[in-house]
């Protein structure tokens, strides 16, 4: 692993103004020189801000990687998108600043260090966070998965601990997963033997119908004259996917809630792992 804690930020809705990364600067004793981003890693100086501080008041989505195998990605999403209560139906931690809802998508349980930079991966995620805004709860599903860790690596007295807790409703399309949700994937380092059983039961749904497409386009159609030229400007930089606020959460699987232990079984059986 890598020997220092790197950190990624990216404000997503609005860049900082010169008064804002100033005090990001004061905080964290890096130099924000981007309205948009902060990079810092602990092996040239110390990180002195809270990440989560950080979040509550200037960014949208950040990435931090430590040398003991935790990756944490924070994700600040307008309140009327996600509830805390639902965020936590899937085990992450999340909660609740003025108008905003932030989520942690967290794994303790990577053993090897990040191929790319940080930031490069942080730009990777962007579209997490517009599924996430547009109702889809994939991310929150493979952050489940990614708590799990691998699943040979459980006793049978702990599988027999975990056979009265059931899985999250499993969202539509785990077969079928974007590039932003493959890379939340890879970072979490989710065991591609659970995700594999996992989708078994989650159904096969076009992540952007006919309907969707209706909804986003009447959206674009009320918006402002200068929200829309912000929001385009935001994706011919390439800072960020263009924010949905039209949210149509994909619907959830209606098979009966395996147990955890069944699904660890699962994954490790010789059939699912002869099926990779």
């Amino acid at each position: 692993m890598t020997e220092s804690l790197m950190y990624a930020f990216m404000a997503v809705d609005e860049p900082l103004d010169e008064l804002q990364m100033a005090h990001v600067q004061g905080l964290s004793s890096w130099s924000c020189d981007s309205p948009v981003s902060l990079v810092a890693s602990s092996a040239a100086k110390p990180f002195h801000a809270d990440p989560r501080a950080l979040m509550e008041q200037y960014f949208d989505l950040h990435l931090a990687l430590s040398p003991w195998g935790t990756r944490e990605v924070i994700v600040r999403l307008p309140q009327d998108c996600l509830s805390v209560p639902l965020a936590r139906r899937y085990g992450v931690e999340a909660w609740s600043v003025s108008e905003h809802t932030l989520v942690v998508l967290r794994t303790d349980f990577a053993e090897e260090a990040a191929e790319a930079p940080v930031e490069v991966m942080l730009g990777r995620l962007a579209s997490v966070r517009t599924e996430l805004m547009a109702g889809d709860r994939r991310a929150l599903y493979l952050a489940w998965l990614a708590s799990l860790g691998r699943p040979d690596h459980y006793g049978i007295q702990e599988l027999q601990e975990l056979e009265s807790e059931v899985e999250p409703p499993v969202p539509a399309g785990l077969t079928a997963l974007g590039p932003g949700l493959c890379s939340l994937a890879e970072v979490l380092c989710v065991d591609p033997r659970l995700l594999r059983f996992a989708g078994r039961t989650s159904p096969d749904v076009q992540s952007h119908s006919q309907e969707h497409q209706q909804k986003l386009s009447q959206w674009i159609h009320q918006l402002p004259d200068v929200d829309k030229n912000r929001l385009l400007l935001q994706a011919l930089q390439g800072a960020a996917e263009v924010p949905v606020r039209v949210r149509r959460p994909l619907p959830l699987s209606r098979a009966s809630h395996r147990s955890v232990a069944d699904l660890l079984r699962a994954a490790v059986a010789p059939s699912c792992v002869d099926a990779a």
